[in-house]
């Protein structure tokens, strides 16, 4: 087989052209779903939550919390271990 016809044509240029449009039209129609946060409300905090923030964590607290940690476990969407 010597050449493909697609949708009729037979054309490299004219394949291209429809394979470039078939893409474009998918990642165009992406938009719709695409989440919004336009109608969401965020809840502020106020002055007095705003100072309980900034509390400092007690060192012993802070190293138990890491030391819970199992080496082997992935942390984030990197997949990299604490091992690593």
């Amino acid at each position: 087989m010597a050449k493909i016809r697609v949708n009729g044509h037979l054309k490299d240029a004219d394949i291209k052209k429809g394979m470039s449009n078939v893409f474009l039209s998918l990642l165009a129609g992406a938009r719709e779903w695409r989440l919004s946060t336009n109608r969401i409300l965020f809840v502020s905090l106020g002055s007095d939550a705003l100072g309980k923030m900034e509390i400092a964590f007690p060192e012993g607290e802070v190293f138990a919390a890491l030391s819970s940690f199992y080496e082997d476990k992935a942390l984030g969407p990197d997949g990299f271990t604490m091992a690593f």
